[in-house]
């Protein structure tokens, strides 16, 4: 997804402001290679995926446990697999995935902790609320917190350029 003018205005000032030696060293000798590598470096923010293969949420499901499972619970759960892909970004995908699974010991947040991943240095720079999910299972309440990220995506080197020239320091 392109830059708006909003974000590589912010790219660039925290290019600029950045205390990290790695940052700072690059943009140095302009190596803007090294700055967009270092902007795409996964972060301990974890984030909702917006694209989740049913196939994976398939392989991740016990079957010993799905077999003690209601009539209508796997009947949800197969309206859930039987798509392509979910967009783990909506609370009610999240909220119907608990519901399914939160009578049967730890599956909810097995299946939750799946839908994400982490996210790049830019996606956290460019924000997005936190969205959480509490999982019930017979053990208790398992927060599973992410960011439902505005930007998703790799910066390219040219974003990274364009960005510094064309916002410059002042």
């Amino acid at each position: 997804m392109a830059l708006s003018a909003a974000q590589q205005q912010t790219l660039a000032n925290d290019i600029r402001a950045n205390t990290n030696q790695v940052v700072i060293d690059a943009l140095n000798i302009r190596d803007d290679v090294a700055i967009t590598d270092f902007y795409n470096s996964a972060t301990s923010t974890m984030a909702w995926r917006t694209a989740v293969s049913t196939n994976e949420l398939f392989e991740n499901t016990q079957i010993a446990q799905f077999d003690t499972l209601s009539a209508g619970k796997r009947e949800a759960w197969s309206l859930i697999v039987n798509r392509d892909f979910i967009d783990a970004t909506r609370g009610k995908i999240r909220q119907g995935i608990n519901d399914v699974w939160k009578s049967v010991n730890t599956q909810p947040e097995t299946h939750l902790l799946l839908l994400q991943e982490p996210a790049t240095v830019a996606e956290v720079l460019f924000g997005g609320p936190t969205r959480q999910t509490t999982a019930k299972n017979q053990s208790g309440d398992v927060v599973v917190t992410g960011i439902k990220r505005k930007w998703t995506g790799r910066l390219t080197v040219n974003e990274v350029s364009i960005a510094l020239n064309k916002y410059k320091q002042g």
